[in-house]
Protein backbone atom coordinates (compact mmCIF):
# COMPACT_ATOMS: atom_id res chain seq x y z
CA UNK A 1 0.00 0.00 0.00
CA UNK A 2 1.16 3.52 -0.71
CA UNK A 3 0.44 6.26 1.81
CA UNK A 4 0.54 10.05 1.58
CA UNK A 5 0.33 12.35 4.56
CA UNK A 6 -0.52 16.01 5.10
CA UNK A 7 -0.87 18.34 8.05
CA UNK A 8 -4.00 18.14 10.17
CA UNK A 9 -4.81 21.74 9.25
CA UNK A 10 -4.70 20.94 5.52
CA UNK A 11 -6.84 17.85 6.06
CA UNK A 12 -9.42 19.93 7.90
CA UNK A 13 -9.45 22.95 5.56
CA UNK A 14 -8.10 21.66 2.20
CA UNK A 15 -6.29 25.02 2.02
CA UNK A 16 -3.03 24.55 0.05
CA UNK A 17 -1.16 26.99 2.30
CA UNK A 18 -1.20 24.27 4.98
CA UNK A 19 0.08 21.51 2.71
CA UNK A 20 3.78 22.16 3.28
CA UNK A 21 5.17 19.55 5.64
CA UNK A 22 8.93 19.11 5.37
CA UNK A 23 9.81 15.58 4.41
CA UNK A 24 6.28 14.96 3.20
CA UNK A 25 6.96 12.13 0.78
CA UNK A 26 4.77 9.18 -0.06
CA UNK A 27 5.82 5.81 1.26
CA UNK A 28 5.06 2.20 0.49
CA UNK A 29 4.49 -0.47 3.11
CA UNK A 30 5.33 -3.93 1.82
CA UNK A 31 2.52 -6.39 2.44
CA UNK A 32 4.98 -9.26 2.74
CA UNK A 33 6.99 -8.04 5.73
CA UNK A 34 5.89 -4.52 6.71
CA UNK A 35 9.06 -2.85 5.43
CA UNK A 36 8.66 0.85 4.62
CA UNK A 37 10.05 2.27 1.38
CA UNK A 38 10.17 6.09 1.20
CA UNK A 39 9.78 7.62 -2.22
CA UNK A 40 10.88 11.09 -3.30
CA UNK A 41 8.96 14.25 -4.03
CA UNK A 42 10.57 15.36 -7.29
CA UNK A 43 8.58 13.09 -9.59
CA UNK A 44 5.07 11.71 -9.91
CA UNK A 45 3.95 8.75 -7.84
CA UNK A 46 3.68 6.78 -11.10
CA UNK A 47 7.41 7.30 -11.65
CA UNK A 48 8.28 5.93 -8.21
CA UNK A 49 5.97 2.95 -8.62
CA UNK A 50 7.65 2.07 -11.92
CA UNK A 51 11.09 2.42 -10.32
CA UNK A 52 10.02 0.18 -7.44
CA UNK A 53 8.56 -2.42 -9.77
CA UNK A 54 11.78 -2.35 -11.82
CA UNK A 55 13.71 -3.27 -8.66
CA UNK A 56 15.48 0.06 -8.16
CA UNK A 57 14.29 0.36 -4.56
CA UNK A 58 15.16 -2.13 -1.83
Amino acid sequence: MIFFYVSKKFYETRDEQYNTLIGNVPFLVKNTNGDIIEFGSGNTIEYYIKEYEAGRYP
